[in-house]
């Protein structure tokens, strides 16, 4: 996978013809943004919000973001932005750290409440990734479920 599309393969059935072609779809993965900054002890990094998106301009993103909810006020209260955490199996890291300069002051145990964004499969609102795992749940990637011929061709359009 690279960009922000994938070409993956699918069947195309009409009446009794089935047919392999290519097709691209839209890559979504789901973003950690961390929130650091220096306090009387030293640096502490705090998971302040969770949110689906398409991989490639996930800086930009952590900032708006922070900008938008008023934890930041300009561009100069960032010291850096960057990726952090274990690459997935895309080579993807899905954690973004923006490190706020020393003299920006931010309560970050006033960042407890966990931002609303919203999707429908239950990832955006989740304050870290590691939220995400839910405890009995399995990962459906390995499942081949297959429906016959008959069962699609029913399917309105």
């Amino acid at each position: 996978m690279t960009g922000s599309s994938l070409a993956i393969d699918i069947s195309k059935v009409d009446d009794k013809t089935r047919i392999t072609a290519r097709d691209c779809v839209a890559v979504e993965e789901p973003l950690e943004i961390q929130l650091s900054s220096a306090t009387a002890a030293g640096s502490a990094a705090k998971s302040i919000s969770i949110t689906m998106r398409t991989p490639g301009d996930d800086r930009e993103l952590a900032l708006g973001f922070l900008l938008t909810e008023g934890i930041i006020q300009s561009a100069d209260q960032v010291a850096s932005v960057t990726h952090t955490g274990p690459d997935d199996e895309d080579s993807l890291q899905n954690t973004i750290r923006v490190e706020l300069q020393a003299d920006v002051n931010v309560a970050l145990d006033k960042l407890e409440r966990h931002f609303y964004t919203t999707s429908s499969c239950g990832v955006c609102g989740k304050a870290s990734l590691d939220a995400l795992h839910v405890s009995g749940q399995e990962s459906l990637g390995q499942h081949t479920t297959m429906f016959p011929r008959e069962v699609i061709q029913t399917i309105q359009d």
